[in-house]
């Protein structure tokens, strides 16, 4: 996971700091993903790296931002009064 917040950080040129927690009582140590049943039953294997898909996923979201910003104040019930996007395409 470690590796993953790196990564993330560095695709994104955020200076955000990793926090580290204490994992919940109930969360397995050591997680083993396995695509077994995708390959088998699907017939899907994955075709880009992480980091081409981390990559292409940050592009995604930032070609939307305005979107992104709008659902995320719905989401969290924000009350905001006035047109946020344009505050978020032209930042004081």
């Amino acid at each position: 996971m470690l590796e993953l917040a790196q990564m993330v950080l560095s695709i994104t040129g955020s200076d955000s700091k990793i926090e580290h927690f204490p994992l919940p009582t109930d969360d397995p140590r050591r997680r083993r993903p396995d695509i077994t049943q995708a390959e088998t039953k699907l017939g899907w294997t994955p075709h880009v790296t992480i980091e081409v898909g981390l990559r292409n996923t940050v592009d995604f979201f930032a070609a939307r931002m305005p979107d992104v910003a709008s659902a995320s104040y719905a989401l969290a019930g924000a009350q905001y009064e006035g047109d946020f996007t344009q505050d978020l395409e032209n930042p004081a």
